[in-house]
């Protein structure tokens, strides 16, 4: 951003401008962060109810993530910590009065397992296919220390975005999601793999393309999304429309924030 900055000398009642030769030019550097993701925020019927907002470091890096359940007003704030290759190794997390260190581990490269120390914690296990897409995520809660619910996410990839998506109990109950995708490339996904470098399942957040609709099978659901973007041709929000009785009724929007 350039400022002009104009000095005026007021002389009873007469103000004498500075030539041009005079005039000072001050260039702001740019944010490390421009550009990048400020927030994203879920909204139904109107109201506000999840927002996710990054911090960066002086260098541009994320090195934080507050998410806010807005209806509960519960907020969870995670500090990551990087190794010199710029993994994601610990997140120091704060839920209300409770904190805990998440540690992280990797193999071949690749996230392995997340890890919680606190007695309420939730522990992940991941598991890939040979192009390196997550296969498999399995999620157990603890309860006082004690295993207390264990849930399981199988994905299926087609050209780099999710087709099917299974989510359920690790005893067997499923629910089936299939997803179709524009061409447009999805920038959040693409922000979550570059910038925080941590899997994720959602397809929103884990595949290269948009999806354009979905469709949960055992539900009997049809979602169908539209796109707006910014005259800098930046995606800032995501409207969902769910089918019932034949007719398209909006039901969620989601909106994105850019430093």
């Amino acid at each position: 951003m350039t400022k002009y900055i104009y000095n005026f000398i007021g002389l009873i009642g007469t103000v004498s401008l500075l030539s041009c030769s005079e005039i000072e030019v001050i260039k702001e550097a740019p944010l490390p962060q421009a550009g990048k993701i400020k927030s994203i925020i879920e909204l139904k019927n109107g109201i506000a109810q999840n927002e996710i907002s990054f911090g960066y470091d002086k260098s541009g890096v994320v090195s934080s993530q507050i998410t806010k359940d807005l209806i509960l007003a519960k907020t969870t704030t995670d500090l990551f910590k990087r190794d010199s290759s710029g993994k994601i190794i610990s997140i120091e997390q704060t839920i209300g009065q409770t904190k805990q260190t998440i540690n992280l581990t990797y193999k071949n490269g690749l996230l392995d397992q997340i890890v919680g120390t606190a007695a309420n914690r939730v522990s992940s296990k991941h598991t890939y296919d040979a192009n390196k897409n997550l296969l498999s995520l399995t999620q157990t809660s603890f309860l006082n220390n004690s295993p207390s619910f264990s849930g399981i996410a199988n994905l299926e990839w087609q050209e780099g975005n999710i087709i099917l998506l299974k989510n359920g109990l690790t005893r067997g109950e499923f629910e089936e999601e299939t997803w179709q995708y524009s061409d447009k490339e999805n920038p959040i996904s693409l922000f979550y793999k570059k910038e925080i470098g941590l899997p994720q399942h959602y397809p929103f957040f884990a595949s290269k393309n948009l999806p354009n609709s979905q469709s949960l099978i055992f539900a009997d659901i049809k979602n169908r999304y539209s796109l707006k973007y910014s005259i800098t041709q930046q995606l800032t929000s995501i409207e969902t429309e769910t089918l019932e009785l034949k007719q398209w009724k909006k039901i969620k929007l989601m909106t994105i924030e850019y430093y």
